[in-house]
Formats: C-alpha cells, structure tokens, sequence
C-alpha cells in the first residue's frame, strides 16, 4: 500500500512494525516490507532513520537513497 499525507513543516513520520521503527523528520520515498520477525527498508529520496524495536538491541541505522536495511529477529536454537 501507499501512504501519502500532506505534511506541514517541522512534522515527522514513523512507522512500526513487530521488530522495527522507522522515523522520518522530513518529507521522503520509501518502502517497508514488514513479516513476522522481519522488515525489509528501502529509500528512494531523502533518508530515514530505521532502529530495532527488541528492548537488548540498541543503536539506530541511518538509511539514505538507494540504500535498503534489514531487520530481522534472531532464530533460535
């Protein structure tokens, strides 16, 4: 699906998925391709900042265009 809102300056966008967040503090073209225990994350214009949402895990990973990241639960053992 495609989400587009008009936005006024100083706005941010976040999405959600179960293992990852990705937050926009400006206007930007990207996909997420969230399944259970995974989201993939492209940019198309602009970036976006992508963390992992499992409490242990932290840091963030900044995405830029024409760059994608991937999150993904560990498999157990």
């Amino acid at each position: 699906f495609v989400v587009f809102r008009l936005r006024k300056d100083g706005s941010s966008f976040r999405v959600e998925s179960d293992n990852a967040l990705v937050t926009v503090g400006r206007l930007a073209d990207f996909m997420v391709i969230a399944a259970p225990g995974r989201s993939e994350i492209a940019v198309f214009e602009s970036s976006l900042s992508v963390r992992n949402t499992l409490a242990y895990v932290i840091g963030s990973v900044n995405v830029g265009v024409n760059q994608r990241t991937l999150q993904r639960r560990s498999r157990k053992s």
